[in-house]
């Protein structure tokens, strides 16, 4: 929801925190992302790690409007997130995070990819990239009359052409596009 809505990147889900969202004026603070560290050939452990680090660019750091069935939905999971605080206790990992598992640890990346490829199967979607929700989130923006420099700053773009690139340039957003179009909004018109 929040790639295809927000046009965020992975990472930038993943950081993201209940405090960087302001539910009154539905804006979302894009400050961080939640990525790899260090990688195995570099670590002591020969693991690969991860944590949360500052956004790629200075224009990634953005704040961003959030539709109001998002913000419902990030509240939603805000109100899962405590109780799963009182249900395990001092085992909770309390870092505020939005996308994080019951006990409150970062989500690896790899594993949010994996899960978002089920939820594709499970709903007999095709098989696309995660990023390509930020592809189809600017084709719709743009193809919707969203001025493009308005687009470029909310998904974090340093140039007019980084915009251009991801706007209708891949199969996948086309897909995602009319998968959205088939699933949600002919079923609103036959109601």
């Amino acid at each position: 929801m929040l790639g295809i809505a927000l046009g965020c990147r992975r990472g930038e889900i993943l950081g993201l925190k209940y405090s960087d969202f302001n539910y009154e004026a539905r804006t979302v603070h894009i400050q961080r992302q939640f990525t790899v560290v260090r990688s195995s050939k570099d670590s002591p452990y020969k693991i690969t790690e991860f944590g949360l680090t500052d956004v790629k660019t200075e224009k990634s750091n953005r704040v961003i409007g959030v539709p109001p069935s998002v913000i419902e939905a990030v509240k939603r999971r805000q109100h899962e997130a405590k109780k799963n605080r009182l249900r395990y206790g001092p085992e909770y990992n309390d870092q505020n995070l939005v996308c994080c598992d019951e006990y409150g640890n970062p989500i690896n990346p790899h594993t949010f990819y994996t899960h978002f490829k089920n939820l594709l199967q499970s709903l007999g979607l095709p098989k696309i990239r995660l990023h390509d929700l930020r592809s189809t989130n600017t084709t719709l923006l743009i193809e919707g009359g969203i001025n493009e420099k308005l687009v470029q700053d909310e998904l974090g773009h340093s140039n007019g052409y980084m915009t251009r690139h991801y706007c209708g340039n891949n199969e996948g957003s086309r897909i995602v596009a009319d998968s959205i179009e088939r699933l949600l909004f002919s079923k609103l018109e036959q109601n």
